[in-house]
């Protein structure tokens, strides 16, 4: 008596099923881990100061990421007008914290130069989920969090940026 092999098709339409399992298995995973999360606007705050204040600022906020878990990362980069970009970005625990000057438009804030620019004297502070995982309310804490010990350490932090620039904010005398 001759013994009967399972049919072919049969085991290419298993393995053809299996294989599309793990294709779309994959796909979830990749689109957990490569895509962030756009910024929450309650999870972001705007920090106001001197310029002569953001090298003490950014060490802080450093020292802050570092006490909360994160690994900061701080760096700068001077135009040919001698403006200065400084951006933090920190990342650990699933969140990431990303701090730089805020963009400001041309002669926005009385400066002779016809180009954009950024506010040397203001931050944006915004904190992430860096998967799309439901880490929304942890990125908030971290931000309230930061919020709270900047502020205690002195700095002006505000729930929206100043308009024009942190320059004609200071010079109007806005308290801390």
């Amino acid at each position: 008596m001759r013994r009967r092999r399972p049919s072919r098709c049969k085991f290419h339409g298993w393995l053809a099923g299996s294989l599309l399992l793990r294709c779309v298995a994959l796909l979830l995973c990749a689109q957990l881990v490569a895509c962030g999360t756009p910024f929450d606007p309650r999870a972001s705050t705007y920090a106001v100061m001197t310029p002569a204040q953001v090298g003490t600022f950014l060490g802080d906020l450093s020292s802050l990421a570092k006490a909360h878990g994160l690994t900061p990362s701080v760096g700068s980069a001077t135009s040919d007008g001698g403006t200065t970009l400084h951006v933090l970005e920190a990342r650990g625990k699933f969140l990431r914290l990303w701090v730089q000057n805020v963009p400001v438009g041309p002669a926005e804030c009385g400066d002779s130069t016809a180009e954009a620019s950024v506010d040397p004297g203001q931050f944006l502070i915004a904190v992430a989920p860096e998967m799309s995982l439901p880490l929304r309310d942890r990125a908030l804490t971290l931000s309230n969090a930061l919020a709270t010990e900047l502020r205690a350490k002195g700095y002006r932090i505000l729930p929206h940026p100043v308009e024009p620039c942190s320059k004609v904010y200071l010079s109007e005398g806005h308290a801390k």
